[in-house]
């Protein structure tokens, strides 16, 4: 699925309103467009409606969590193919140990704005070299 937009559209999931709220006016600042949602059933939703070049999802959330999230995505024909970057203050070995699902990169928190960038700019040029 190609991508007309200049400015890639990011979605935010995270159920903490300040740490939303921070990432949407950093990244913002750094040329992107945000969506943000609260819970992974609402992402969900967002991702169909809004069709976002990637998503940033926490994992520990209510209603549903980013790996139900993940899982959900990973199934519908329509969104399957956005790449997902987690962020999570569990280790690699503690997500493996979760039987985690099919996530394109990972940053364990607390971490760096520019690193998050770094994440989400190499995420999103490996997706265009995917879809051509």
């Amino acid at each position: 699925m190609k991508n007309d937009r200049q400015t890639p559209r990011l979605l935010i999931v995270d159920d903490e309103p300040d740490i939303r709220i921070s990432l949407k006016e950093r990244l913002e600042f750094n040329n992107f467009e945000i969506v943000t949602a609260s819970d992974g059933l609402e992402a969900l939703a967002l991702a169909r409606s809004r069709k976002p070049d990637l998503i940033v999802t926490d994992i520990r959330m209510p209603i549903m969590d980013g790996l139900e999230m993940i899982k959900t995505l990973r199934q519908d024909d329509d969104a399957k193919h956005i790449p997902v970057i987690v962020m999570t203050a569990y280790s690699l070995e503690q997500l493996a140990k979760l039987n985690t699902v099919d996530f394109d990169e990972y940053v364990r928190k607390p971490f760096e704005m520019a690193d998050l960038i770094g994440i989400i700019e190499k995420t999103l040029d490996s997706s265009r070299v995917a879809s051509h």
